[in-house]
């Protein structure tokens, strides 16, 4: 009876360990959610910096440094390799400008920047194009209203350039409420209706095609730390309100999760705060659409304001910054969000659960199956030639 059960305890081992493997889910990350890890700093420091995807690539351009001179300075990162490498510098040498992406080239808007010959601050009006493909850039028509501090987001092909600050330097600087359209197409510029809370230095992103811009200085001379939540539709060009950040801020860093490797939220990782006696901060604050509420993530590492956000594959790489003291940060921090999955999933899958791959599994219980048949065919022979002998 001990040799005749051997196979059979063997086969439900196999069937047992079979399950196992393909029960499980396949995010591979269950410790990772929710967790921050450093990467390779950039080869320069930079505040006020800003970032930009394209093509699985994160490109940091501009800013400024120690000495607060403004840079033009272009740098390539591949997460693949953990490399940074130097590109063609942008012709205006500028910090606190607007950046997005269309049609894989990146825009580069506004900004503070010096005047030609002149050593004097002001705010840009510049509307710089680079091209990842040819590492290129090229000058299209400025934007009608020079402000720096302002925000860049695509939406159906058009471009929304948002707040800011106008007429830099003090004592006629004040945040504005500023919403000019810019037609990458046509190269020209459309007014839009304005902001109901003029902002400065707020942060911005687009989910399902609406327009959320978070926080922000609102008073004059730079007072002020919003909580502001303000959402724009282009579709109709009106503006509503949704929950309030709860922690006010401005210079901060913000990206939108996609639903497909996490599921749809809106991160704003705050830097200078409401409710909180420094310079700096690392708080770590997201949005459910769904339910219209704000929940607190794992704080950022590095404390630091006037840093950047790049949002590859549902994962947000915080890069650059000021910590509130000398030298500038060249840190580039990566998060990995509450219920982040390393497969791609859809929205729904997100919100049932871990998923798990339907074809491995049929493969690997045909495997056993296949198995348990060989075993047993064994065994019978061992009998048949037994019985013979």
């Amino acid at each position: 009876m001990r040799k005749a059960a051997a196979p059979l305890t063997l086969i439900l081992v196999l069937l047992a360990a079979t399950f196992l493997l393909v029960a499980k889910p396949v995010s591979g990350t269950e410790l990772a959610e929710n967790t921050w890890t450093t990467k390779t700093p950039l080869n320069q420091a930079r505040s006020n910096l800003g970032v930009a995807v394209v093509s699985g690539k994160i490109y940091a351009i501009g800013g400024y440094n120690d000495s607060q001179s403004f840079l033009g300075t272009n740098e390539m990162y591949d997460p693949e390799t953990g490399k940074w490498l130097n590109k063609t510098p942008m012709p205006t040498p500028r910090s606190q400008f607007a950046i997005s992406v269309y049609q894989n080239k990146i825009y580069v808007i506004g900004g503070l920047s010096k005047e030609p010959f002149v050593d004097r601050v002001q705010a840009s009006a510049a509307n710089e194009v680079y091209d990842p493909s040819t590492d290129t850039w090229e000058t299209k028509a400025s934007m009608p209203t020079p402000r720096s501090g302002l925000t860049a987001n695509v939406v159906k092909g058009k471009i929304y350039l948002l707040g800011g600050g106008q007429e830099f330097p003090y004592p006629n600087w004040g945040p504005s409420s500023i919403n000019e359209v810019y037609n990458p197409e046509t190269d020209t510029w459309a007014t839009k209706t304005s902001m109901p809370q003029r902002v400065f230095l707020a942060a911005s992103v687009v989910l399902d095609e609406k327009i959320h811009v978070l926080g922000g200085q609102f008073e004059f001379l730079g007072g002020g730390y919003g909580d502001f939540h303000q959402v724009y539709d282009p579709e109709n060009d009106t503006w509503t309100t949704a929950s309030p950040v709860p922690e006010g801020f401005f210079s901060a860093g913000a990206g939108a999760t996609t639903g497909t490797h996490a599921p749809k939220r809106i991160y704003v990782i705050s830097s200078e705060r409401l409710n909180k006696q420094q310079n700096t901060g690392n708080a770590t604050q997201f949005y459910d659409p769904d339910n219209d509420s704000w929940t607190v993530g794992a704080p950022m590492p590095t404390p630091r304001s006037g840093f950047s956000v790049a949002v590859l594959n549902d994962e947000l790489y915080a890069i650059g910054g000021w910590p509130g003291f000398w030298p500038i940060s060249a840190a580039n921090e990566k998060y990995t969000p509450v219920g982040y999955s390393p497969v791609a999933q859809d929205d729904s899958e997100q919100k049932e659960g871990p998923a798990v791959v339907p074809v491995a599994a049929a493969v690997a219980v045909v495997t056993a199956v296949g198995v348990a048949a060989g075993l047993l065919l064994l065994r019978r022979k061992h009998r048949r030639e037994a019985t013979h002998a």
